[in-house]
Formats: structure tokens, sequence, C-alpha cells
């Protein structure tokens, strides 16, 4: 699940996609070196993806369009938005980090379920709206500021007969895909096997897309969009931009209680229900750490996963050594795999982060009892 939510959720942090493997690999590996949890899945969450964007976005405009911004033009010509995200990663590790220093764990028994469940929920709208423009192949212009979700909505809502039919079908087919395969057929297989086996639809899903896209040329004949080049090989490790930093910060403060409040909660919970204990002082250190160290490599911010680590309960994971390879299947995708995956659609991507919302909207159920 790493490499197509990776790929999937830099959309939402306004990076390339290549970054998204990054940003699966260096956390988790770092993570699993310093973590106590030994089932949490460190790497892309729908809800930081887009916290980040949007933080990434707001530094880009406020340094390119700012009079008095401490860069010369020709840094500023020069800042892009992985830049930004990954001095954003690092801001949000130092972050975690003090939080450790200074002992404010006990600021998680602060953040209710209620309270989590309740943001993960609108965050889990504002994710919806910001994919369907690629699920149905039309160009909807940025909006912003109170109640641009429902202008977002309505700009959408016109331009659908002009949608890309190609993209609309591709989309329709993946989510009857991922719908009818982890509703249907992994409940099944699941009963007639002594042990769970968690099928990885979503990647065969980016395999068979991509493979399909890249047969037919369905860019070049229908004009669907697809990804795009993706280098092979590691990414060089580069210090975070220190002009930018102070920004990065403030953008980081909401994105650090966010990820705080889901690791701790689902590390604690997980602990519990496994019969082991986790330092919870160290879990901040790991967190900031894995940030930090990562943020020196071109990423975007990354949480616990919820869908992910629940695989990795289900699966019978027992140690973080279930990251390893993990890691050890990106490393090879990153260092020689990667281009393949240029020819994937973005509706797909848009399909994947769509259907693992859906656990969030669920959510919704739970007003009855509040």
């Amino acid at each position: 699940m790493h490499v197509p939510q990776g790929i999937a959720y830099s959309v939402l942090s306004g990076v390339a996609p290549v970054y998204g493997l990054y940003s699966s690999f260096f956390p988790a590996l770092f993570y699993m070196i310093f973590g106590t949890s030994r089932h949490t899945s460190i790497g892309s969450f729908a809800v930081v993806a887009l916290m980040s964007g949007i933080a990434n976005e707001r530094i880009l405009t406020k340094y390119v369009h700012s009079s008095n911004s401490t860069m010369s033009p020709t840094e500023i010509a020069t800042l892009t938005p992985i830049e930004v995200a990954s001095t954003l990663t690092f801001a949000l590790g130092m972050i975690q980090f003090a939080t450790g220093l200074l002992r404010l764990e006990f600021l998680t028994a602060y953040f209710s379920d209620q309270l989590v469940a309740g943001f993960a929920t609108g965050s889990a709208c504002h994710v919806f709206t910001a994919q369907l423009d690629d699920i149905f192949g039309v160009n909807v212009p940025k909006v912003s500021g109170p109640g641009y979700i429902f202008r977002r909505i309505y700009d959408i809502i016109v331009r659908i007969p002009h949608a890309n039919l190609c993209t609309v079908i591709t989309s329709a087919l993946g989510i009857i895909f991922l719908y009818v395969g982890k509703d249907w057929i992994s409940p099944f297989v699941n009963k007639r096997l002594p042990v769970k086996i968690p099928i990885p639809y979503e990647l065969i899903l980016v395999i068979v897309s991509a493979a399909f896209s890249y047969l037919f040329k369905l860019n070049e004949r229908y004009g669907m969009n697809i990804v795009g080049e993706i280098p092979a090989g590691m990414p060089e490790p580069q210090l975070p931009n220190i002009r930018i930093l102070p920004d990065c910060l403030i953008g980081a403060a909401g994105i650090a209680a966010v990820t705080i409040a889901v690791h701790i909660s689902m590390a604690k919970m997980l602990a519990k229900k496994m019969k082991y204990e986790i330092d919870a002082g160290q879990e901040f250190y790991a967190l900031g750490l894995s940030a930090m160290l990562g943020g020196l490599f071109p990423i975007y911010p990354v949480s616990t996963a919820l869908g992910r680590t629940m695989v990795n309960v289900e699966g019978g994971s027992k140690t973080q050594l279930s990251s390893l390879f993990s890691c050890l299947l990106l490393l090879t995708i990153i260092l020689w795999l990667g281009p393949l995956l240029k020819t994937l659609p973005m509706c797909i991507l848009a399909v994947i982060i769509i259907m693992a919302l859906r656990s969030m909207f669920r959510k919704l159920a739970d007003l009855k009892r509040l």
C-alpha cells in the first residue's frame, strides 16, 4: 500500500508523484530504528498530506507575491514546492522532538476520539472534493477562502458535460475494482483460509492501469492525464531552506498536533491489544527524528497511516521488521522500477484516495451517539 498511496497523496501535498515514493521510504526507515511501537506504519496519510499541501501553497504564495521577502528574486524564482515540503517536514520534526523534550505527552489526553474523528471527517470532505476534477478529467480553477468547497463543486458540475469520457470510464472501473475486491473478494477468501492474507488491491490497480495506459496510449489518443516521468535513483540529501523555516514552523504546528494525536492513540491502542508496552516519550523522539532526518531528503510530511497499520496487524506482523521489507520493496522501485509508472493515469490516483476515505466518512455514523 505504500507505493500507490505514496504516489497518490503526493498530489494532495502539491508535489510530483516521485516524491511520494521517497516520503514512504525514508521516514519509515528511520522510525524503525527509533520507535517503540511494533505495528504502526509510518508513511503517507491523506489528512496530513492535505494539510501539508495547504501550508505548501500558502508559503509559496507568500514568497512569490511578497515585496518584503528576505529572499532574493533569484532565490524566490528557484523556490519549489518540494523544497517547501521538505523544509515543512523538518520543521514538523523539530516540533515533535521539542514536544518530547518538554514532556508534553500529557497534551494527547485532550485529543478526544470525537475531536479526532470530527477533524478527520472534515478533512476527508476537503480531500474528496480535491479529487473530483481528476475523476472527471476536467480543468477546474483554484479557489480559496470560506465556502470554497461549494464553489469548487459548482465549478466541477458545470464542467461535467466536457468531462473526458475515457477518464470517467477508467475512474468508474477503478472504483468498482477496489470496492468488489475489498468488500467482497477479501472477506470471501479470508473466511476460507486459516490466516488472513491482505491482498494489495491498490498496487494491482496501479500496475494494471499503468500497463493498460501504456499499451493503448490513453494519453496520446484520448487526452487522459498521466503521472509523467518518474526518475530512477536515490535523491541527494539537502539541508532545509533556513529562510522559509519560520513560516514552515507555523504551518507545521497544526500538522504536528494531528500526527501526534493519531500516532500516540493508535500506538497505545495496539500496544494494549497486543499486550506490550510503548514508551510515549520515546515515540515523540522517534517521530521527530524520523521527520528531521527524512526532511533532509525531498519528501512531504507523513504520519501513522490507519489503514496500513491495520493491514500490518491483520497480516500477523509482530515487529517493525515488516517496515524493513516494505522499505526494500520501495527501494527496488525507487532505484529501478519507478519509470515504469509514468503512464499511470492520474484518475487512478484519485480513485485510490477517494476509496481510502471511506473509513473516515463512516465516522458520520457516530453523530447519532453524540
